[in-house]
């Protein structure tokens, strides 16, 4: 399965209802597209706010696309490139920060919990989430590096580090490299697993020295399901940011 990551920071000015207003507006728009040709699932994530945390979260939004194969997301993009496709990603050009929406576009790999994913994606209900966003060490080539982290970046060693399902995306290679070479996610069910998760042990090991990654980022997301399937989920109402968009936080040795 391939994704395509969008990652959001709003333009200063912007109150936090009418970014999230616009940045749900132009996820929701790429259902617009048309048959064979929209994702097979669209989300949109806010961050949880966390009162623990002095700093903002390094994005304001995420939005991700579902594509069965690269002849899907090839129509989708080229669609994108229309009239239509321009009314939608207009949305989010009045509100996002000028070089403040970064894409990647990775290959979707489920390395624990499939089969919870699978039911909780089959019944179309929304999530908690933490993503982990990374850039490696620039020893490594893109194609090592993701050789490495898919045989030794599990989140950590204990049992409950995973949460309920585990996925890891994997940036395809290209030319020039891509805002990050690798973003994770662990979802959980409920805000106390989403925060256990934050003092759990190993969360915040030192991830620098084993010549992995050069630094990290994380982002716990509230996701909201906005297309699966053929089941656009528009009768959501979209939930405004809690506060207006904070400093960016400073880079950590999360592992991956």
């Amino acid at each position: 399965m391939i994704k395509r990551i969008r990652f959001a920071t709003a333009a200063v000015g912007v109150t936090p209802t009418r970014f999230t207003s616009a940045w749900r507006e132009t996820a929701a728009g790429a259902a617009n597209a048309p048959a064979y040709t929209r994702p097979t699932r669209i989300t949109v994530g806010l961050p949880v706010p966390d009162p623990a945390r002095d700093t903002g979260p390094r994005h304001d939004a995420v939005a991700l696309e579902w594509f069965r194969d690269a002849a899907h997301l090839r129509r989708f993009m080229t669609w994108l490139g229309t009239r239509d496709g321009r009314t939608v990603t207009a949305a989010a050009e009045r509100v996002v920060a000028a070089g403040g929406e970064q894409i990647i576009v990775a290959e979707e790999r489920v390395l624990d919990g499939a089969d919870w994913l699978a039911r909780h994606r089959r019944d179309g209900g929304g999530a908690l989430k933490t993503m982990t966003l990374a850039r490696r060490d620039p020893r490594l080539t893109s194609e090592e590096f993701s050789r490495r982290w898919a045989h030794g970046g599990n989140p950590g060693a204990h049992a409950d580090a995973r949460g309920l399902a585990y996925v890891q995306n994997h940036p395809f290679t290209r030319p020039n490299d891509w805002p990050y070479d690798a973003v994770n996610e662990v979802y959980f069910d409920d805000p106390a697993g989403l925060r256990a998760d934050d003092t759990r042990p190993g969360r915040h090991t030192p991830g620098i020295a084993d010549g992995l990654v050069r630094a990290a980022w994380t982002l716990d997301i509230a996701e909201e399901v906005l297309l699966t399937g053929d089941r656009p989920l528009a009768s959501a109402a979209p939930r405004p940011l809690s506060s207006p968009p904070a400093r960016r936080a400073t880079p950590s040795a999360t592992p991956l």
